[in-house]
């Protein structure tokens, strides 16, 4: 997307004039990664011409490399559309950080030392060439140049909230791209000074409401506000991300699936997710909203860690928050240690 903006802003001032077509591949993407592409493509603008392919079905029908299947697939299917559209270019959006990363895969993964090239000419397809506009460009300028111009979300109320564990602000954040509702639990004076002891906490209604034992997120959400309580200074952060990503419905058939022998992972594969789809770009603007950018973060999870660090935060130390397993977790949890690399 940053891409299909960049070149709409060369087509506004460029000396040689030039079209573009927005094009979205769908190789078999599930509604709710279909539905964000569209969301954002309407968000910035970006009018985007979508064509359906059957790569998805067809690589996972394969049981020998369906990796590379998927990949030469999709650029010949993407060659052949630009092709009939009647385009000579084909610009993919891979920045600095992509070419090193891939480079590096193939070393450890392939064994061999091969690299993403600026450009490319197709022998495949006469006059067409693959340009990557953005090679030089490195992820961090990406998000610094985001966090400068950009704000998406905008706090629309803010309450006193008594609790078991004392008095809490409570402001409520609404997030411009999905409309979605995020909470903040705030105690005690939190802007500027030491850093704030945080708790970014994930919707989970069967754990946080039900008080399941399928789960360590109820445990977790109370033990997170009690020890904010108890330092008389913090945030909780409750953010509308039911399932890991998924949404409450598809949560509820990875149980069903999980009752079957399926562990989370696997669960949420099976569904046509990842195993996480969680982002955190909105918690790390709600944060720096209430003027909190140095925090103690209270988690488990290296991933969160280094998600709240690309958007700028600052986590000076890492608070263990360990529920003890139960009966009924204790697969989750150790599939969460083990597949999911959770330090617990």
């Amino acid at each position: 997307m940053l891409m299909a903006k960049l070149m709409q802003e060369l087509e506004r001032h460029t000396n040689v004039p030039f079209q573009c077509v927005y094009l979205v591949m769908d190789p078999g993407y599930n509604e709710i990664n279909r539905a964000k592409i569209e969301s954002n493509a309407a968000l910035l603008h970006v009018p985007i011409t979508v064509f359906e392919t059957d790569i998805f079905d067809v690589a996972n029908a394969s049981e020998k490399n369906p990796c590379y299947l998927c990949a030469r697939m999709r650029r010949g299917y993407l060659y052949s559309k630009a092709k009939e559209l009647g385009c000579n270019k084909i610009a993919l959006g891979h920045h600095f950080n992509d070419v090193i990363e891939t480079t590096v895969m193939g070393m450890f993964f392939g064994g061999q030392l091969q690299a993403m090239p600026p450009k490319l000419h197709s022998d495949n397809f006469e006059g067409m060439e693959l340009i990557r506009p953005m090679y030089c460009i490195h992820e961090e300028d990406i998000i610094a140049w985001r966090r400068r111009g950009e704000k998406l979300v905008e706090c629309v109320e803010d309450v006193d909230l008594p609790t078991d564990y004392g008095h809490f602000r409570l402001k409520m954040y609404r997030s411009e791209p999905d409309g979605l509702e995020h909470l903040a639990l705030v105690k005690g004076d939190v802007r500027g000074g030491d850093a704030v002891l945080v708790r970014v906490h994930s919707e989970c209604f069967t754990g946080d409401v039900l008080g399941s034992e399928r789960c360590d997120c109820g445990h977790q959400l109370h033990r997170a506000m009690r020890m904010i309580a108890g330092e008389g200074r913090g945030c909780l952060l409750y953010m509308r991300q039911e399932g890991r990503g998924i949404g409450l419905e598809n949560k509820l058939h990875a149980y069903h699936l999980q009752e079957g022998g399926l562990d989370t992972v696997d669960a949420n594969v099976r569904l046509g997710f990842a195993p996480d789809l969680r982002d955190y770009g909105a918690g790390a603007q709600i944060l720096a909203d209430l003027g909190i950018s140095r925090i103690r973060l209270l988690t488990n999870n290296p991933m969160k860690i280094k998600a709240l660090e690309g958007y700028g935060i600052e986590i000076v130390q890492r608070v263990p928050i360990i529920v003890p397993p139960n009966e009924h977790d204790a697969k989750y949890l150790s599939t969460k240690k083990e597949r999911m690399g959770h330090l617990i």
